[in-house]
């Protein structure tokens, strides 16, 4: 049976680097950025622009899975519980679904953000904007049929991390 793996967590909380650490651990695997699928001009971050995402990342995921990808691994886009329902709607047949959390303090996410600065998304009037459109961190969601791992990764380097979610995914 195939695992579809999300990782999701604030911006700067380490989920680019931890999938990719994570996608050398395992064989048979897909790794998808959901930013990548989101890239169009005028970029307008809000419900709209995530859901386009969404559509994107469930026709990606069930081609990977159509070709019999074990391990695909979808960074980012299902942090909201109606946004991980939307996804699983659409996903085909059945699949071991993981959603991992990478909980980090404002103060290291920020401090990654600005040290890292890939691009605009990396600054900290961005990283303001979008803190402000998607709010607070409501904790897990709560549906069934799917595996939840909320990791603090405060002081934890990202090698470090991608071992605790392989331990948690073959363990």
């Amino acid at each position: 049976m195939s695992r579809i793996i999300l990782i999701n967590g604030r911006p700067g909380a380490g989920k680019s680097t931890v999938a990719k650490l994570l996608s050398e651990k395992l064989d048979s695997v897909a790794l998808l950025e959901f930013d990548s699928l989101i890239k169009v001009k005028p970029f307008e971050y809000g419900e709209k622009l995530l859901l386009l995402g969404l559509e994107n990342s469930v026709s990606v995921v069930n081609n990977f899975l159509d070709f019999g990808f074990k391990n695909i691994i979808l960074c980012a886009g299902t942090t909201k519980e109606s946004h991980l329902e939307f996804f699983l709607s659409k996903i085909e047949g059945s699949s071991q679904i993981h959603w991992i959390y990478l909980n980090v303090s404002v103060e290291e996410r920020s401090k990654r953000k600005v040290s890292r600065l890939r691009d605009d998304a990396d600054s900290l009037e961005w990283f303001e904007q979008v803190k402000s459109k998607i709010g607070t961190y409501s904790g897990l969601p709560k549906l069934s049929g799917v595996s939840y791992y909320e990791l603090d990764v405060e002081g934890i380097s990202s090698q470090e991390v991608a071992s605790l979610v392989a331990e948690q995914l073959t363990g």
